[in-house]
């Protein structure tokens, strides 16, 4: 009888996370057919759709209370989804380039950003990054590319500011010569990064530089970094799993 339970008490949490796990991606694709229905902004229709996803969707309402902007460096700025308005304020302020943590979408957030920076003359770089899985070297030395002749005043961006953004914000420094310290500062619960959540995986990337005792970052990056064995060592708490999947929703 106490092996019964204890089988049950194991299984439980992973029918548990299975159960998530395909709830969350019959919501993607929710969300990819209702998205595809509104690929362009002609129309008032489609426009009104594209503002209700950035909103009410993509909970575009709360950043308008807290946008999570941060200035990291002189003239480089990191924050969350950017509406219109925040892009419009940016390139007043002589903005130059926006990175896209989230690469090409087909929502309300995307085709509103490349609509406000084409049309305010802001240079969009699309980079498909994600808060769960680490990125691939390639993108990593894109980045490090993008960082070296973007021009400033820089903003890049995810969906929150948390993770991805994080993410950018530590590896700007490292390529700029900064400090380990500060660039896993960077990746902290003061710009909402919850770290035993499987988001906590991105701080994997750091640790792991560290623990190399490597002293030349984008060298280590070329010659050592493997995202998969990194990925297959890192574990997140059940509980954080379902607060950043379902209460924050971080893509």
């Amino acid at each position: 009888m106490l092996f019964r339970s204890a089988v049950f008490c194991e299984e439980r949490p992973k029918q548990m996370e299975l159960h998530l796990s395909n709830l969350r991606a019959w919501w993607a694709k929710v969300m990819f057919d209702w998205r595809s229905g509104f690929q362009t902004l002609n129309g008032g229709w489609q426009r009104a759709q594209a503002y209700f996803d950035l909103y009410w969707v993509d909970h575009g309402f709360l950043r308008t209370i807290y946008g999570n902007e941060y200035e990291i460096a002189p003239l480089v700025f990191r924050r969350a989804q950017p509406s219109p308005k925040d892009i419009r304020a940016f390139a007043a302020k002589g903005g130059k380039t926006i990175i896209n943590l989230r690469g090409v979408g087909r929502g309300g957030p995307y085709l509103l950003e490349l609509e406000a920076c084409t049309a305010l003359g802001v240079r969009m770089i699309d980079v498909r990054t994600s808060s769960r899985n680490l990125p691939s070297r390639e993108t990593l030395l894109e980045l490090a590319d993008i960082y070296a002749h973007a021009a400033h005043p820089l903003m890049f961006h995810c969906k929150s500011g948390a993770d991805r953004a994080g993410l950018a914000a530590g590896l700007f420094v490292l390529f700029g010569g900064g400090t380990l310290v500060a660039a896993k500062a960077e990746l902290s619960a003061k710009y909402l990064h919850f770290r035993s959540s499987p988001t906590g995986v991105l701080d994997r990337l750091f640790e792991e530089f560290g623990e190399s005792g490597s002293q030349d970052f984008l060298e280590w990056i070329k010659t050592a970094y493997q995202p998969t064995e990194i990925e297959a060592r890192f574990h997140a708490n059940r509980w954080g799993s379902v607060f950043v999947d379902w209460i924050l929703r971080r893509e």
